[in-house]
């Protein structure tokens, strides 16, 4: 977030918004305060004149502050992100709107907004009724995750700085910060002769296959419905189908921290966000082509089913975390008792050496094509001491049936990505 916001811009209209008030006392009105009522009584008991004036000044400035900020700011204010997502790295900019409602001008309101990480303080000066005042700032992206954005609070202080009202606008917003992706082909599946490939649940001579059953809507063809369960349920059912002939991607992301740990025990974040970027890039274009796709983050499954929801792959993978869903060869487990078919693409981290070939290998027979795919540099994470001997970026390592290739960087998949597919 940049320290300094532009200078407010006058555009158009009012808006609508706006919120109760919380009132609040500053240490330096509780001192004020707090000596009107020592000085003010002390004065009155002793016949001491000075003191007595001392302690009722101090208590008639604490009214005066208070008549100060209680009336309504006579603003409104509201918050929009643009955009609401964006990738790990990306520009993502707050535009924060004030507007005048009231017709008597207050001076010295600030508006503040910002993350946990930083707070922007923008000073709304003194305008006519209905103007509307626009700011905004840029918020930094530098980790995945979810980013709340609030809240956005108008504070009202009095002159004397004894008193102030903090007057909240609308809810928290929630930035989400997904990773980065690279767009790709999708690997044809590797059994059927056909260019696309096909899974290995497709029928001979078949195109499509039951998928599940939903209800009925104008335009269905009539002879899909399911004649038993709408009797059932008394909805009309019909079967949705699913295009088999359709290349199928699974994509499973190691998440054990022991594989992304250098010999020194220091865990390696750059290998890992870098895993993340190499799931995102992969599962995610394959659903950006409409073809099928599951997601694994360890044995916690995040995409269920064939989706082709490639917003939803990213929002998954945003909040993925080392760790979760268990280790490597859980997951791996997991897997054997899929119905498996298509292209099943592994992503590691080279600091875990040979072990996830080997794993994988177990499960090579469900799928049609089995690919690793190990990210970051041997190096990473590591210092004075000489890293474990590694293979290098992007040459492929076939071991018991299953392509292995490494890459230091996100720049380097589509090019490791196009000696898979002819490999």
């Amino acid at each position: 977030m940049r320290q300094a916001v532009p200078g407010p811009r006058v555009v158009g209209e009012a808006a609508p918004g706006g919120g109760p008030g919380r009132l609040s006392l500053t240490r330096t009105g509780l001192g004020v305060i707090g000596a009107g009522l020592v000085f003010g009584p002390a004065g009155w008991a002793t016949g001491y004149r000075d003191s007595l004036l001392l302690g009722l000044g101090c208590l008639l400035a604490a009214g005066a502050a208070l008549a100060w900020v209680l009336p309504s700011p006579g603003v409104t204010a509201s918050r929009t992100l643009v955009p609401p997502r964006t990738e790990r790295g990306g520009k993502a900019v707050a535009t924060v709107q004030v507007v005048r409602t009231g017709k008597r001008a207050r001076r010295g309101l600030q508006l503040s907004d910002g993350t946990d990480d930083q707070r922007v303080v923008v000073r709304v000066p003194v305008a006519k009724a209905g103007t509307r005042i626009v700011a905004d700032y840029e918020i930094p992206t530098p980790r995945r995750g979810i980013i709340s954005v609030g809240p956005l609070e108008l504070v009202v202080r009095d002159p004397f700085g004894l008193f102030q009202r903090a007057h909240r606008f609308g809810a928290m917003a929630e930035l989400v910060v997904r990773p980065r992706m690279v767009r790709l082909p999708v690997p044809a599946s590797g059994r059927d002769p056909h260019l696309d490939g096909t899974t290995s649940n497709a029928v001979n001579g078949a195109t499509s296959a039951f998928h599940a059953l939903r209800a009925y809507v104008a335009g269905d063809d009539r002879r899909l419905v399911h004649w038993r369960s709408s009797a059932r349920t008394g909805v009309l059912m019909v079967r949705q189908m699913a295009d088999v002939s359709r290349p199928h991607t699974t994509v499973l992301l190691d998440t054990d921290p022991m594989n992304y740990t250098t010999p020194q025990g220091t865990y390696s974040e750059e290998s890992f966000e870098l895993a993340v970027d190499v799931s995102a890039s992969v599962a995610g274009s394959a659903a950006l082509t409409a073809f099928p796709v599951r997601l694994h983050a360890g044995a916690e499954v995040l995409v269920k089913g064939d989706s082709t929801d490639a917003g939803g792959v990213l929002d998954a993978l945003a909040e993925v975390s080392p760790g979760g869903g268990g280790g490597l060869g859980r997951a791996i487990s997991a897997l054997a008792g899929s119905r498996g078919g298509g292209s099943l693409v592994v992503v590691t981290s080279v600091l875990a050496g040979a072990a996830p070939a080997r794993m994988v290998s177990a499960v090579h027979g469900n799928f049609d094509r089995v690919l690793v795919i190990q990210a970051g540099s041997p190096l990473a994470g590591q210092t004075g001491r000489t890293a474990p001997a590694a293979p290098a970026p992007g040459t492929p390592a076939p071991r018991g049936g299953v392509g292995v290739f490494t890459l230091d960087t996100l720049d380097e998949l589509p090019l490791v990505w196009k000696r898979m597919s002819v490999g």
